[in-house]
């Protein structure tokens, strides 16, 4: 079941998943971007038996809320449900309405949290979610989105100038390093 809502986020009743695409119903949904320590992000591709858009290059974690589901709180599940992981470091980036209409007729409308956060353990995805994954840097994914945007999901494409925020520096390590070690690890991390 989906929480219905308005163009305010005041939830107005509840429905079925397949009522709400089918309907364009407004809902609500979380995206998740895992980062590992070299900034690189996480991507899945998605199993081939989703009924959205199968084999897509999707961010790390895209999920509906459940009723009364804090959005922090589908992040969490999210990542342990798709990844096997936890995450820390959870920051809020945004928020954004995504409204698409796929070929089979099928509608998305959502409004939707943006997070960032580090994974912790390692990924193990069930097959049923995520047929495989990566980690990929900031810089090549954008330019693969530019080069390939067919192999991405609408949602993901959609979520750029969220992953261009993400190019800024990372700090680096908790230890401050002398200057030349400093600039090694940073030439080994880009």
């Amino acid at each position: 079941m989906f929480e219905v809502i308005d163009e305010k986020g005041n939830v107005l009743g509840e429905r079925q998943r397949r009522e709400v695409h089918a309907l364009g119903l407004r809902h609500r949904g979380v995206y998740l971007i895992i980062r590992d320590r070299r900034g690189r992000v996480f991507m899945q591709q998605r199993a081939k038996d989703k009924d959205l858009m199968p084999l897509a290059w999707d961010l790390s974690v895209a999920e509906h809320l459940k009723p009364n589901e804090s959005y922090r709180d589908a992040c969490i599940r999210g990542a342990k449900e798709e990844l096997n992981i936890k995450v820390r470091n959870l920051k809020f980036l945004g928020e954004m309405h995504f409204h698409f209409k796929y070929p089979d007729g099928k509608i998305d409308n959502e409004l939707n949290q943006i997070f960032v956060g580090q994974g912790i353990g390692a990924i193990k995805f069930s097959d049923k979610e995520v047929q495989a994954g990566k980690f990929v840097a900031v810089k090549e994914l954008l330019e693969e989105m530019n080069e390939k945007p067919e192999k991405f999901t609408p949602w993901f494409l959609n979520l750029r100038k969220y992953v261009e925020k993400l190019t800024l520096p990372e700090p680096l390590p908790r230890h401050p390093l002398p200057g030349n070690l400093r600039k090694y690890v940073e030439k080994l991390i880009q």
